[in-house]
């Protein structure tokens, strides 16, 4: 047997979940009599749920089809003695309401004007760093030029160094090529002087050859009369010619 369903939720309820009880109150008072005691009842103080309940009574009051007329003249009493009481207040809430809505106006303006106070000062912290800031550039700028000037100072001295140094070189590679000139001529000169020498040695061997050749035909033929005569001549004829190529 399916169980019964919540009348809220229409989720099953089961053997052991708590079931609510509904009760019909039953006012002892006439609805309208309720509404006018509890309209009496209010005051600055109420809260707004209460005022927004006492409008909603009125409208189930006024919505019945029979009302009594006792009762509607209590609830007539109560409406006069509500807006005798309670209306001038909410008039006055009302112009308070108008005051505020003015006051943050002006609270706003208040603000926009401290944060351009707020603004101006920072711009000005701003202007005065960049004032410093354009002190300090124009001393940067000041010490570049110094430097800048100092470089082409240098540059003009080591430009006009450089200049001389090549005059000075130009110079002695002129004396240098007059120098190398000179040892080249006397290099020539003694390779010539050698080659003389070599062609003089070469006769001069030539003719110790041809000396010593015949001093062996002659000793040859004098061997055999005085050959210690004969050895004594070659060596002294060698002798001559060793001390010529010495020298």
């Amino acid at each position: 047997m399916p169980r019964p369903a919540c009348p809220e939720c229409r989720a099953p309820i089961a053997v052991d979940d708590p079931e609510p009880i509904y009760l019909d109150i039953v006012a002892s008072k006439p609805l309208e009599i309720m509404v006018a005691d509890g309209i009496s009842r209010m005051d600055q103080n109420s809260p707004l749920v209460s005022v927004r309940t006492a409008a909603r009574k009125l409208k189930q009051v006024t919505d019945q089809p029979r009302v009594d007329a006792r009762a509607l003249e209590s609830l007539l009493v109560a409406l006069d003695d509500f807006n005798k009481r309670i209306v001038p207040i909410f008039a006055k809430a009302k112009s308070q309401q108008t005051e505020i809505v003015t006051l943050k106006k002006q609270l706003a303006s208040m603000e926009e004007v401290k944060a351009q106070a707020e603004k101006a000062t920072q711009l000005s912290g701003e202007v005065t760093h960049l004032r410093t800031d354009g002190v300090k550039l124009r001393q940067e700028l000041k010490d570049a030029s110094m430097q800048r000037d100092l470089a082409v100072k240098r540059a003009t001295e080591a430009d006009a160094q450089e200049r001389e140094l090549r005059e000075n070189a130009r110079t002695k590679d002129g004396v240098h090529a007059q120098e190398i000139r000179r040892l080249k001529g006397l290099l020539e000169r003694n390779a010539e002087d050698r080659s003389t020498q070599r062609n003089k040695i070469q006769s001069l061997q030539q003719e110790r050859d041809q000396l010593l050749d015949e001093l062996r035909s002659q000793n040859r033929d004098i061997r055999g009369n005085d050959s210690g005569y004969a050895d004594d001549l070659e060596i002294e004829v060698r002798g001559i010619f060793t001390s010529l190529f010495t020298s």
